[in-house]
């Protein structure tokens, strides 16, 4: 028997423990149903690992991301494909531009990624005493993001974090001993963007990791070193005899724990059997978007929230963080399918500590208790 939060549940027939085990083995079977996938070529693919330190993933590997502050085992890294528009997202004379009183000594601070290779920036803490790597080409209608790690040479500094043109947004970085990753999203009305640090002090910041992506919200670290770089999609699926083994076509529950998305980008990160478990229009639906099962589905997941949906004809059911948000008592209709699909399509970014499975309607009160 499975004991979930102190509660027995009965039995499930599927439970990928992705947070605990930090593996893909099925804890129920003892094997790995799943099939993964991300093709790439090179040092793309990074993680944060249980030290604190972002790592490099190969091809088909699966990457176990950590908190780089808590240290906590986020779960499975399920991540679209995006590209680092920065040529050199570490400091390269030549490409980067220094500013008239600013200064730049590569190599002198040891990184996020554990190498000593972050430049030491120095300035006057004046407006355009910067450094920025100059500007690429974006789509001047959709929303791009920069993103930085910075810290302090001692004790707590700031400097600016901006776009070289001039008429966009500006952040303020307050910045300690401890690397932090800061980020600006915007759009650019003239299609092209660039990643600008102002108002350096004058004793100086470490700076590394420099990534420009189209898109409203960072994705993880990808290194390039003189052109674009792009990271390949996650693919997770459990298809055939490894799906039918578990999934029951009559009634089931499944639930989740996962911080899954932004806002609006998180697409739809699970068809399960004949449904869809959709964020984005905030339904479980039909993989026909028609019937839609229930709605009660926040569209944003940005932190863990935990999920419990209970499927059976004429008594469906969700629950999210204890509380019921969604219901469908008059729906005569059986999910059926034949695979699980994590992170299929439209794209997301997201953690996912946990997915389990029961091939029974749990009861309401188990719902609730469940994912409290």
């Amino acid at each position: 028997m499975t004991l979930l939060h102190g509660k027995n549940y009965g039995r499930p027939t599927l439970d990928l423990n992705f947070a605990e085990n930090k593996s893909l083995i099925d804890t129920v079977t003892g094997k790995n149903l799943i099939t993964f996938s991300r093709s790439q070529s090179g040092k793309e693919a990074t993680y944060v690992g249980s030290d604190g330190l972002i790592k490099y993933a190969g091809a088909d590997e699966p990457r176990f991301d950590y908190d780089p502050e808590t240290g906590e085992s986020l779960g499975l890294l399920i991540e679209e494909s995006r590209t680092n528009l920065a040529i050199y997202s570490e400091y390269y004379k030549g490409a980067w531009i220094i500013q008239t009183g600013a200064s730049v000594i590569p190599n002198q601070a040891i990184a996020p990624n554990g190498e000593k290779t972050a430049s030491l920036f120095k300035g006057t803490g004046n407006i355009s005493n910067g450094v920025f790597h100059p500007n690429r080409t974006v789509s001047g209608s959709s929303n791009n993001t920069k993103s930085i790690y910075l810290r302090s040479v001692s004790g707590t500094s700031t400097a600016q974090l901006k776009d070289p043109n001039s008429t966009q947004t500006i952040i303020t970085c307050n910045l300690t001993t401890e690397w932090q990753r800061f980020i600006l999203t915007e759009t650019q009305s003239g299609g092209s963007a660039g990643i600008w640090i102002d108002k350096i002090p004058t004793e100086g910041i470490y700076v590394w990791g420099a990534q420009l992506e189209q898109g409203s919200f960072p994705t993880s670290y990808i290194p390039t070193s003189g052109s674009t770089v792009t990271r390949n999609a996650d693919t997770v699926s459990i298809t055939g005899t490894n799906f039918s083994s578990w999934y029951n076509n009559n009634e089931g529950t499944f639930f989740t724990d996962m911080a899954y998305g932004f806002t609006q980008d998180a697409g739809s990160p699970l068809r399960f059997g004949g449904v869809i478990y959709n964020t984005v229009s905030g339904q479980v639906r039909t993989l026909a978007n028609t019937p839609s099962i229930m709605g009660g589905l926040s569209n944003s997941q940005t932190v863990p929230s935990k999920t419990a949906v209970a499927l059976k004809s004429q008594d469906f059911r969700v629950y999210r963080d204890g509380t019921q948000t969604g219901s469908n008592t008059s729906l005569s209709y059986t999910p059926t399918g034949t695979q699980l699909l994590i992170n299929s399509f439209n794209g997301s970014k997201g953690h996912i500590a946990r997915f389990t499975y029961w091939p029974k309607r749990l009861p309401d009160l188990e719902l609730q208790q469940l994912t409290k």
